[in-house]
């Protein structure tokens, strides 16, 4: 049959675990990528959903209970020095419990939290479209923060829906932005913008 990521392009997953405008990462002691610092992440099982696969994949690794999660962004990672090819589906929580630990110590060797500006050499490859992504502001711009920003800015937006990754819109609006779509009535306040302002 082959070996996913090696034979063939695997389909994985990650999680941003973010506390305090940090996020957690790991050091791999394994290729792909051994002795890079990595967020939590790995297969997706057949059957199984990728974000369902991101949440379990970061309690086996961390021993964090994650209580939900967002999208963040697609990554692929083409790995020449270990052969391998992924296509990466990576989520953001800022909703979890307990604190991390080495839970498997023979694949990953040390962890740490390390702020966006700060981030430890060398990164992972679906880490660093991560950290990029983690530094848009449209890709801060999650659900709830649009429903907040929707009750607190009454006048300036009209109506507001959203699109999810596969494309499907709902509800009908104009204008899109990442997995947000807003369309504005008048105002001199633009949304956007508070949403750029929008903490990690």
């Amino acid at each position: 049959m082959g070996q996913p990521g090696v034979d063939f392009p695997g389909f994985g997953c990650g999680l941003v675990i973010v506390r305090d405008g940090k996020i957690l990462l790991y050091r791999r002691l394994k290729a792909p990528e051994a002795g890079y610092w990595n967020i939590v992440g790995g297969k997706v099982d057949h059957m199984e959903r990728s974000e369902a696969a991101a949440r379990r994949e970061a309690e086996e690794e961390s021993g964090l209970k994650i209580r939900s999660s967002e999208f963040l962004c697609l990554s692929e990672q083409v790995i020449e020095a270990d052969r391998q090819h992924w296509i990466s589906m990576i989520y953001v929580t800022r909703d979890f419990s307990g604190e991390p630990r080495l839970v498997e110590p023979d694949k990953l060797s040390e962890f740490g939290w390390f702020s966006l500006d700060a981030l430890p050499q060398p990164l992972s490859r679906f880490t660093a479209d991560a950290a990029e992504a983690l530094r848009k502001p449209g890709t801060r711009c999650r659900r709830i923060a649009w429903r907040r920003l929707v009750k607190s800015m009454p006048a300036f937006i009209g109506r507001v829906s959203f699109r999810n990754f596969s494309g499907t819109a709902v509800g009908g609006t104009t204008v899109f932005r990442a997995q947000c779509l807003v369309a504005c009535d008048a105002g001199s306040e633009n949304p956007l913008q508070k949403l750029a302002e929008h903490p990690l």
